[in-house]
């Protein structure tokens, strides 16, 4: 009775520590959800900020301030054809001591 009693709590060992492994993976996949989301979110508010003919050509770059302190951005536009611009925006952000990003490229008609 003793022996089974100590295989049903390895057993059970065992299985909370799968348990636990996939909770905590879960919550990092949540959490890299949320970092996207927002990085996605911000590029989009930036994007509506840049009015045609309002740039000038070549990279810049800079954050958000306090509002969203661990998100910086890239920008570089440059020519793409006769009468359109391409406008590249990289949003970094840093996560499990990495810099994660996502880019976002547009074409806008010059003024």
């Amino acid at each position: 009775m003793l022996l089974e009693i100590l295989l049903a709590l390895a057993i059970l060992s065992l299985g909370l520590v799968v348990l636990i492994q996939a909770m905590s993976a879960a919550l990092r996949t949540t959490s890299h959800s949320l970092k996207v989301i927002k990085a996605k979110t911000l590029a989009e508010s930036k994007l509506a900020q840049i009015q045609p003919g309002s740039y000038a050509y070549g990279p810049s770059r800079g954050d958000f301030g306090d509002s969203d302190p661990d998100f910086t951005w890239e920008i570089e536009a440059r020519p793409a054809f006769e009468h359109v611009d391409k406008i590249s925006l990289k949003i970094q952000w840093p996560e499990n001591n990495e810099k994660k990003d996502i880019l976002v490229e547009v074409l806008q008609a010059k003024k």
